[in-house]
């Protein structure tokens, strides 16, 4: 099974399983957060919340950061199986686990500014974000390539086209307003002018590998490729000054939000987040195929000359397979879009309520849908917090916690939609959590 076909699919699943490792230290993710009306940076998730102050200020770069990070199909402990003091790799658990839609996804979104201010009975907010995309779709097929090789799948054809990656790394400079309509409804949106750092957008994915029963060499394959990967600044170090200076790559977008009161008890919400795209010009590099049949033989190396280079050989191999043809021309790239539905119930003493949240993303073609239930509490004026529990298709079960200590003007958060992760960071499919410092002066001075 030392065959180049299965290289080949190691390095491909090795880089996806390491955009899942990496993202955690960078999915859908606030569940917590969406609707706990202590914190201001709520108003992230819908452009209609108000917060109940005169106005904000958020520490620079500490006022929101959020981290998320969800694999469909496998964690950390799931490539590995424990043997005496030892781990060894082995991909088998998760080809025997992994389903239609196999994906990673992870978010990274700090706030850079933050500033918020009462005028009249509406609520403005001005800002920079930035903000980190990762989605990640990979095929069983590859899976299978990576781990049994070709061998076991001799006159079968193998699909890959399901595999392809999507970042988007920008910095969104914003202004929203919130604002009452009459007692009972309460609209707001908000617009980005969005900044691109850098970009990896698959447009075009279909691969396919069939390794000929009738061929005499093991590693003869036919190939049939159609694939456009595009690129943005992927390449380039950029200074700090440029990092906020360089408007090259620009997009915009927008995000809107409701809320609608029922009777004395009950609010209705909802929300559509990043509504916009981005259009890229900087440093471009694609990478484009387009062949009905490509054979491929194998490789001849010497792994014991010393003056040979076996990664620029398998390079070199590649090349010669998928034939890629290399061009620079700008593009445009979507965001990924999202919906979010809320519900909530005011107990009478109108310091607790519970909550109830909808959630759903659109990932190429692929809706995610998700909910979460929560409840939360104000208990004094200087604290309150927020329990909630969060169902996603391949992680049904996350408890998290919010936070909120207000001793004004200083006010600290914290909250997370997975308590249990940051305790089995190895063996969870769903990381998440969100703090930030902000200074608050409410509208009214209280003795």
């Amino acid at each position: 099974m030392t065959n180049l076909s299965r290289h080949i699919a190691q390095k491909c699943f090795l880089l996806l399983a390491a955009l899942w490792l990496s993202s955690t230290a960078f999915s859908q993710s606030g569940y917590t957060l969406y609707g706990f009306e202590y914190v201001p940076q709520s108003n992230h998730l819908n452009p209609a919340f108000r917060p109940d102050a005169k106005m904000v200020i958020g520490i620079p770069f500490l006022s929101s950061l959020s981290i998320s990070a969800y694999s469909t199909s496998f964690s950390f402990n799931d490539l590995f199986i424990e043997s005496g003091d030892s781990l060894y790799f082995d991909l088998e658990p998760v080809i025997n686990q992994a389903g239609d839609n196999n994906y990673i996804s992870g978010i990274f979104d700090m706030d850079i500014i933050y500033f918020g201010y009462t005028i009249k009975k509406g609520f403005l907010t001005v800002g920079i974000r930035q903000r980190v995309n990762v989605r990640a779709f990979y095929a069983t097929d590859l899976m299978k390539l990576t781990w049994y090789g070709n061998n076991p799948y001799v006159g079968q054809e193998m699909d890959l086209s399901p595999t392809w990656v999507n970042t988007d790394h920008f910095n969104s400079w914003y202004a929203g307003y919130a604002f009452p309509v009459g007692k009972n409804v309460e609209l707001g949106f908000r617009m980005n002018i969005n900044q691109g750092i850098s970009n990896i957008q698959t447009s075009r994915s279909n691969l396919k590998l069939l390794t000929d029963e009738s061929d005499t060499s093991v590693y003869a394959m036919y190939a049939q490729t159609d694939y456009l990967v595009n690129t943005s600044n992927m390449t380039s170090q950029s200074s700090f000054g440029n990092y906020f200076a360089d408007f090259n790559n620009i997009g915009m977008s927008v995000d809107l939000g409701a809320t609608f009161r029922i009777g004395g008890h009950f609010k209705i919400n909802l929300s559509f987040l990043d509504l916009g795209f981005l259009t890229w010009q900087s440093d471009l590099k694609s990478y484009e195929g387009t062949y009905d049949k490509v054979y491929f033989s194998g490789i001849y190396a010497d792994p014991n000359d010393k003056d040979q280079d076996i990664f620029q050989v398998y390079s070199d191999s590649l090349k010669v397979l998928f034939e890629p043809k290399e061009f620079s021309a700008p593009y445009t790239s979507t965001l990924p879009a999202r919906m979010m539905l809320g519900a909530e119930y005011y107990f009478n003493d109108e310091k607790s309520r519970a909550s109830f949240l909808f959630s759903g993303r659109m990932l190429h073609g692929y809706f995610e849908p998700s909910f979460s239930l929560g409840y939360d509490m104000k208990v004094s004026d200087v604290f309150a917090f927020k329990a909630s529990y969060t169902y996603l298709r391949y992680s049904p079960f996350n408890i998290g916690i919010g936070l909120v200590v207000d001793a004004r003007p200083f006010q600290f958060y914290f909250m997370t939609d997975n308590v249990i992760a940051p305790f089995n960071i190895f063996g969870t499919q769903y990381l998440n959590f969100h703090f930030g410092f902000n200074l608050v002066w409410p509208r009214h001075n209280k003795k």
